[in-house]
């Protein structure tokens, strides 16, 4: 897995309307974690493990969308 940058994680997290701090505690960091970022604090294993938080919420998202709405996927594969 490729790690993103600090910047790119929290451009998807706005996105989709989580905040960082949200998901550093479900990446079981402490919720400041993110804020640190912005004064060069950041190291792989946080980003790492945010990104994995985010890149959850995505698959849920996602699926939520199929579930709502499985037309989209089936037009979507014709």
């Amino acid at each position: 897995m490729e790690i993103l940058t600090s910047e790119a994680i929290a451009a998807r997290a706005e996105a989709i309307g989580v905040p960082l701090s949200r998901l550093a505690a479900e990446a079981e960091l402490a919720p400041s974690t993110p804020y640190r970022w912005k004064t060069g604090g950041s190291n792989s294993r946080t980003l790492r493990a945010v990104q994995k938080a985010l890149e959850a919420r995505e698959r849920a998202l996602l699926l939520n969308l199929v579930e709502l709405h499985p037309d989209l996927v089936e037009r979507t594969a014709a």
